[in-house]
């Protein structure tokens, strides 16, 4: 299913909403797993960082100049660091770094013509 760009944009922002309102969680909730065997809230919103950071600043600064896009780093490697370093940080810190970079990923897809949607 490919998404268009408003419902795309539409979703993003309200991630950034939702993750702001993890502020209320207490850190036993923030840090507790989902499910057994499954990562916390944490580790969870950490691993966003990275991939938005990858789409930001490799595939973005790469669309439209016609050449193939970045080969994607590791997946088990990225999402094993962003989980690590969710572990050892503060609950503000991984939601504030989450906002920033979601909130700038954003302001550059907002960029893009609805017409080139696609072919990201």
């Amino acid at each position: 299913m490919t998404l268009n760009k408003e419902s795309t944009i539409a979703h993003f922002e309200h991630s950034i909403e939702w993750v702001q309102s993890l502020t209320e969680l207490t850190d036993k909730e923030w840090r507790r797993a989902i499910a057994d065997g499954k990562w916390s809230t944490a580790e969870i919103i950490a691993h966003f960082v990275p991939w938005d950071e990858f789409i930001l600043k490799a595939r973005l600064k790469e669309f439209g100049n016609d050449q193939p896009l970045p080969q994607a780093p590791d997946v088990h490697k990225m999402n094993q660091q962003s989980a690590e370093r969710a572990r050892k940080e503060k609950k503000s810190e991984t939601i504030v770094r989450f906002i920033a970079v979601r909130t700038e990923l954003l302001q550059e897809m907002k960029k893009i013509e609805p017409s080139r949607w696609n072919e990201l």
